[in-house]
């Protein structure tokens, strides 16, 4: 699985997500990028190598857990179809009525921000299970993440939201505090690691 994370703030959308991918085949390197090991979890190996953040449109992007090649799918029908639809749900109801029904044994979630000129920015949560969205909530987080880190990063998100703190600077910290989780506990256990990447949508610019 993996950890990612979307929040708004200022009509900007984030999006974070780990970079561990868990495969049947050894891990070519023996450590990640920060030092932890690649090991053997639950019959399959862990290692840092998979990018999980993917611009859709023009300020646009999608954040995706669970099966890749199930996600990979998905993501090229959303960015097919997103110019065609007027919100994010009405694509991902598109989604659901044109590749389900969705294998219940490889699941996938994603979070998919969306922005453009003039409009609301929108944070969206979907998964293959249920086929439902959710838009209600300014936070979502998917994926594997278990321990205490799952409540930190919505804390520490709303200690700096309200501090005021400006725009630019609430993606380093977000991301800089969730790389610190595999630095000092062993989140290859709970198949999360690696880099941690980020980007923002803005006024239909991503970056």
């Amino acid at each position: 699985m993996t950890y990612c994370a979307g929040w708004k703030y200022a009509n900007t959308v984030y999006l974070i997500a780990d970079s561990a991918a868990t495969k049947a085949a050894s891990p070519n390197a023996p450590t990640s990028s920060f030092g932890e090991a690649h090991r053997q979890v639950r019959n399959e190996h862990v290692e840092e190598s998979l990018l999980k953040l993917v611009p859709i449109g023009a300020g646009s992007a999608v954040a995706f857990a669970g099966d890749v090649q199930i996600a990979a799918q998905m993501i090229h029908f959303l960015k097919e179809n997103l110019s065609h639809v007027d919100s994010g749900e009405k694509l991902l109801a598109q989604l659901t009525a044109s590749l389900g029904p969705f294998d219940p044994v490889r699941p996938v979630e994603l979070i998919i921000a969306i922005t453009s000129q003039g409009a609301p920015a929108e944070l969206i949560r979907w998964d293959s299970i249920s086929c439902q969205s959710s838009a209600d909530s300014d936070y979502y987080q998917i994926g594997s993440l278990a321990s205490y880190h799952s409540a930190l990063t919505p804390e520490f998100l709303a200690r700096l939201l309200r501090g005021n703190v400006p725009s630019e600077r609430v993606l380093p910290a977000i991301t800089a505090l969730v790389q610190s989780y595999g630095v000092h506990d062993n989140l290859i256990d709970q198949n999360i690691g690696g880099l941690i990447f980020g980007l923002f949508c803005t006024d239909g610019a991503t970056h």
